[in-house]
């Protein structure tokens, strides 16, 4: 009887969907089940986002690629009109050629005036060339990076790979964490910044170029490049200030993400600056305190070092004078005049700026075997 209840009712089977939406699901599964059934929900939500990552990226790849095309075309027509203006035009010199054989043939006498001067670019010529090649340039930069960007993600995508669903899956948490690791995706969001440099850098360069032509024609163009400006300004401070905020760009992002760095780095140091100070304020007081210690000995070292330079000084004065005496003595009238004054002895001065602080003359004196007691006393001429 109990193997006939058995029969007819069979134990229950796990179903697959319901362990794809219940998370406590592979619980109930064997050890070996519970692995396997890891690795595909990865693999299916790993799906879900690499999909929705490459599908925005290449989205917002396309239209830049796009915008950087017209907008180089448009800019290359400009830089077509002022970019003559960089070199000499050969139909004026023909013109002023022509005109000179027409003076020539009039018999007129030709005058300094009357010949042209050598070409010189307009600064402002330059300049205008420069921001419109500053332009062309980004934008061209911002369309290659588009083009690098969109094989990298091509590389990332996973399509295509066969093997075992545990090494795929691992192999693509390794290229995910390199993706994070390498900022892949705020260098794709960087590329827009680009264009709006070579918008800005072109809309300058416009201007200065209508305003020697037209003032007013260069005025509008200011006043609704300026607006352009100022809005764009607004929604761009705007998403970076609020990130709850829809006008999101990769310009609000960035401004974003360096507002950030600043206040971190900013507490950082201050941070970093309630930690030294205490060390400093110790180390100062070291300091001091190791320079009111060896201060006596410096000085003590110093005054002895002047007393053994001045007692060498005294040594050498009384050598000069001995040789003195004996190389070329003195005649009597000159030492018994009394109309010569008796020059001051540098012996006695010497001595006198000894400092008398410290006791140790006589200690030197028997270290060094020399009694210079009667070095101060004067000694004529033989």
């Amino acid at each position: 009887m109990t193997n006939v209840l058995l029969q007819s009712h069979p134990p229950p089977q796990t179903n697959r969907e319901y362990v794809f939406e219940d998370p406590l699901a592979p619980l109930s599964l064997p050890p070996l089940a519970q692995i396997s059934e890891f690795w595909r929900r990865y693999d299916r939500l790993a799906d879900i986002h690499d999909k929705k990552l490459t599908t925005n990226l290449n989205g917002n790849l396309d239209v830049l690629l796009i915008f950087a095309a017209l907008f180089s075309a448009i800019n290359t027509t400009f830089i077509s009109i002022t970019m003559p203006d960089l070199s000499p035009n050969p139909s004026d010199e023909t013109n002023n050629l022509l005109r000179l054989l027409v003076m020539r043939a009039d018999n007129k006498t030709l005058t300094p005036s009357d010949l042209v001067p050598p070409f010189s670019t307009n600064s402002n010529s330059i300049i205008v060339n420069s921001l419109l090649y500053a332009s062309l340039s980004c934008s061209l930069l911002a369309a290659v990076g588009a083009m690098m960007a969109k094989e990298w993600l091509q590389s990332f995508d996973r399509t295509g790979q066969t093997g075992p669903l545990e090494e795929q899956a691992r192999f693509r948490q390794r290229k995910f964490n390199g993706v994070l690791e390498w900022h892949l995706e705020a260098v794709i969001k960087f590329l827009p910044n680009l264009l709006l440099l070579s918008v800005i850098f072109f809309f300058v360069g416009v201007c200065l170029f209508l305003f020697p032509i037209n003032t007013v024609v260069a005025g509008i163009v200011v006043a609704f490049s300026g607006i352009g400006v100022v809005f764009s300004g607004i929604v761009i401070i705007a998403g970076a200030v609020s990130p709850t905020c829809p006008y999101q760009s990769a310009a609000s992002s960035a401004l974003r993400r360096g507002g950030l760095g600043l206040v971190q780095s900013w507490r950082l140091a201050k941070r970093t600056l309630v930690l030294v100070r205490p060390a400093a304020s110790r180390t100062s007081e070291a300091v001091q305190k190791l320079w009111r210690n060896i201060r006596p000995w410096i000085e003590s070292l110093v005054d002895r070092t002047t007393i053994v330079i001045s007692r060498v000084r005294l040594w050498y004065h009384r050598s000069s004078d001995d040789i003195d005496d004996s190389g070329a003595p003195q005649t009597t009238n000159q030492a018994s005049s009394p109309s010569s004054p008796i020059p001051p002895d540098p012996d006695t001065s010497i001595r006198e700026s000894i400092p008398r602080s410290f006791p140790i003359t006589t200690e030197l004196e028997q270290a060094e075997g020399l009694d210079f007691s009667s070095a101060t006393q004067i000694h004529p001429s033989n």
